[in-house]
């Protein structure tokens, strides 16, 4: 009987690791070489040696249970998508104020209390906010991000709510309820 033992790591999972390592170095490789094919004689010595130093940095340590790979995967696509959308959005919103002869721009500070736990979740958001045209992330406190904007009157806090939530999904945090704020 085994009880609560956990099994021991099965081959293919190892297999499966060292392969998703394999392809994530070649494709970097042939990004670095923007796709050289004369350059894949040394590849073919680099490519497993950063594989090794990562197993030995960072060695595999078995399937997680529970870990919803597949769903924060999908998460991370989504997230992608969306701030995409959100930064051509705000770069056309920007170039519109900029070219027209009177911007109508109304500049300022915005607070949005975190829902997030302290940690790597709330420095993604800060991040994320900074990459978006128009606003810049002036300060990360224990309670609240404060950012900076060119009009206050945009939803900057309904679009910090939404990142955050989709970050909480990609990193499986979870978020304090909504009537804190």
């Amino acid at each position: 009987m085994m009880g609560n033992r956990v099994p021991p790591f099965r081959w293919w999972h190892r297999a499966a690791s060292l392969v998703r390592r394999m392809a994530v170095f070649a494709l970097l490789w042939w990004a670095l070489t923007e796709g050289d094919m004369t350059t894949w004689a040394y590849g073919a010595v680099v490519v497993p040696i950063a594989v090794a130093t990562s197993l030995a940095l960072a060695p595999y340590r078995g399937p997680r249970p529970g870990a919803g790979r597949l769903r924060r995967t999908w998460a991370l696509v989504r997230l992608t998508g969306w701030f995409l959308r959100r930064s051509l959005h705000g770069g056309l919103d920007v170039a519109r104020r900029s070219l027209t002869p009177r911007p109508d721009l109304d500049p300022g500070y915005v607070r949005y209390p975190m829902r997030l736990p302290p940690g790597a979740g709330r420095v993604a958001v800060a991040n994320l906010m900074n990459l978006m045209p128009g606003s810049l992330s002036v300060h990360l406190g224990s309670e609240e991000l404060v950012v900076h904007v060119l009009d206050v009157d945009l939803p900057v806090p309904a679009t910090v709510a939404d990142l955050e939530e989709r970050i909480a999904l990609v990193a499986a945090l979870p978020l304090a309820p909504p009537d804190r704020r």
